[in-house]
């Protein structure tokens, strides 16, 4: 099967320039959906999160910032989760590749500009195999999330933590820029 998704890499991608579509959002909805912890435990530990919430019980690297912190503006350092909000994943994902070490939980947008970019840089891209669920503020019950979730691994060592990590899915192989 790799070998199939590598020859049909090798052809010169046609590049579209897509609109952003953001996440369907209403009065009731929020960014705020916390990654579920057999995720984040199956993978190892992180250095910060910089999208995090301080309404999550456990937080799952040892320095976090949360909307009032502004994680776009802060440093980062080391090994970094992201589940960016899902409003804008845009500069999230510009300032992941720059960073360029951890893993970044996103929508499988296949048709927007942001995702190929992110499949460029790192080569690869996990595709969780079940419908996540992630807790909501204010709801007692995890909720399905609408689309598929992805992983996407910032380095060779974060590629082997999500493929040992016991969360089922496929890790898709395709070129690097």
């Amino acid at each position: 099967m790799r070998e199939i998704f590598n020859a049909m890499s090798e052809t010169k991608p046609v590049v579209l320039e897509l609109p952003h579509f953001a996440a369907p959002r209403n009065s009731r909805s929020s960014d705020e959906w916390y990654t579920p912890r057999w995720i984040t435990r199956s993978l190892g530990k992180f250095d910060l999160d910089p999208a995090s919430s301080d309404k999550v019980a456990i937080q799952v690297a040892s320095e976090f910032y949360t909307i009032k912190d502004d994680g776009l503006q802060k440093p980062w350092r080391g090994r970094v989760w992201l589940n960016p909000p899902f409003s804008d994943i845009r500069p999230w994902a510009k300032r992941m590749i720059h960073h360029d070490n951890g893993i970044m939980l996103c929508f499988s947008r296949t048709e927007a500009a942001w995702f190929h970019e992110l499949v460029r840089h790192c080569g690869r891209v996990f595709l969780v195999r079940r419908r996540v669920q992630f807790n909501r503020p204010g709801e007692t019950n995890p909720r399905a999330c609408p689309m598929g979730i992805v992983l996407f691994p910032f380095g060779e060592s974060n590629a082997e933590q999500i493929t040992s990590s016991g969360i089922e899915g496929i890790m898709l192989w395709g070129m690097q820029a």
